[in-house]
């Protein structure tokens, strides 16, 4: 067996430079959130929890749950495609539970403020980030560790069998092209975008008189997106470059819908938001030391 193998380096940097991208859209939209319209950390950290117990569990075990029904396993799983296709409607509508659930806890003092939908959805995307910059990081330390110390270092100890998993694990790593990793960084950071905005639409649903329908069309929308992420996961579309123009059709077409819907139900709040902020954060012109 050949253990000369070596990893890309232009595929360590480009995971690298996806990792910093993801991690850059995180804190600039927390910024934003904290600073302009003075959102509470509480929604956050409610965001991430509800992520973590109901999309990520609930994801597994939805899919295994319809894995073990006759005949529904070869119709939703029997190929790549329809295995991408049923996790993204899964995974749409749990995120889409996540996010009223959260939203919901939010205002149980009828106190919401847009703000503090947006931290919610940013706590949700928050947990998304964190799987994907698992995969990333995995990704970065494996071809340094190759590249640093060889294939008979990662494989020291390891059976037969384990040995021809790992080699194939990561001759399949290797194989794919550079440029899908920095895309993958990319697409994450779109998805902490769309996840975030996508609370303004049930924000406006629970708070503004904004129509129903609008859960179904977020919903496919994101269907859409996960499915994009999952296609080139499981390699089922290899036009990476496509696929990412995919997500940024939908996040602008999700961008444009919510100022439209800021402008007909929200009364501008998300543009508003220097005026939001004065009315809850403290001056420091008035504070005078005793």
């Amino acid at each position: 067996m050949n253990y000369n193998i070596t990893f890309p380096e232009q595929s360590i940097n480009f995971v690298n430079a996806g990792g910093i991208i993801l991690v850059s859209a995180v804190i600039v939209i927390g910024f934003i959130l904290l600073m302009r319209y003075s959102a509470k950390l509480m929604p956050g950290f409610m965001g991430l929890l509800v992520y973590m117990v109901l999309v990520v569990f609930g994801v597994e075990a939805v899919t295994f749950l319809l894995s073990v029904i006759p005949g529904v396993n070869t119709v939703l799983f029997g190929t790549p495609l329809a295995f991408c296709i049923a996790r993204a409607v899964v995974f749409a509508l749990l995120m889409h539970a996540s996010r009223w659930i959260v939203l919901k806890f939010s205002d149980r003092k009828q106190d919401m403020t847009l703000g503090d939908a947006l931290m919610g959805g940013l706590g949700i995307a928050l947990g998304q980030a964190i799987v994907s910059g698992v995969d990333l990081i995995y990704i970065s330390t494996l071809g340094t560790t190759i590249n640093t110390y060889g294939m008979e270092y990662l494989l020291e100890g390891m059976s037969t069998e384990e040995i021809a998993n790992v080699m194939e694990s990561v001759t399949q790593t290797i194989s794919v092209p550079s440029l899908f990793y920095l895309l993958k960084g990319v697409n994450c950071a779109i998805d902490v975008i769309f996840q975030t905005a996508a609370c303004l639409f049930v924000y406006g649903m629970l708070k503004k008189g904004l129509p129903l329908f609008w859960h179904g069309i977020v919903i496919l929308l994101n269907a859409i997106s996960q499915g994009a992420s999952l296609f080139a996961d499981y390699l089922v579309v290899e036009n990476f470059m496509a696929l990412t123009m995919t997500k940024v059709l939908i996040l602008v077409l999700v961008i444009v819908a919510a100022l439209k819907i800021d402008t007909d139900y929200l009364g501008n709040e998300l543009k508003s938001f220097d005026k939001l902020r004065s009315n809850t954060m403290p001056k420091f012109k008035n504070i005078k030391n005793k």
